[in-house]
């Protein structure tokens, strides 16, 4: 076994972890809104004045999902430019988990409106942001290393 051939092992194994979580995040926003809509089926509808906050916070989630990761990178970047690709890889790793937590955050806050209003229906501009911004991030290694 070679040293590039470990290396790229190890790069596998690091990308298989970030697709797992991706892919856990991915489920559990669709599960948010399964919950939303069967579960949490229309109840009594209540005006929510708290609305056009969480739409607020909901798209400085989206926003800052796409600049902590740029900056987190541009600091790790800044610190040693010549990285193996393994290296880089795990760099990106603490990013991209950020980024995804973010992305989770839209779909909560449409998940919270639905508990509060009782209208299942208010979740789907949430999820579908929140949901399209956790495909966005997909961690695919040409992406990632692009990305140094």
């Amino acid at each position: 076994m070679t040293i590039e051939s470990v290396s790229t092992d190890k790069e596998t194994a690091q990308l298989n972890m970030m697709k797992v979580i991706w892919l856990g995040l991915l489920f559990y926003s669709c599960i948010l809104v399964f919950v939303a809509f069967k579960v949490l089926a229309p109840r009594e509808v209540r005006e929510v004045k708290e609305e056009l906050i969480l739409q607020i916070v909901a798209i400085i989630a989206l926003i800052a999902s796409h600049r902590l990761q740029k900056y987190l990178l541009k600091n790790v970047q800044n610190q040693n430019k010549k990285r193996t690709d393994i290296e880089k890889i795990k760099a990106a790793f603490a990013p991209f988990v950020i980024a995804l937590s973010m992305s989770e955050t839209v779909v909560i806050l449409g998940f919270v409106l639905v508990i509060l209003s009782g209208q299942p229906d208010k979740i789907l501009p949430f999820a579908m942001a929140g949901i399209l911004n956790i495909i966005y991030f997909y961690p695919k290694k040409e992406k990632i290393l692009s990305q140094f």
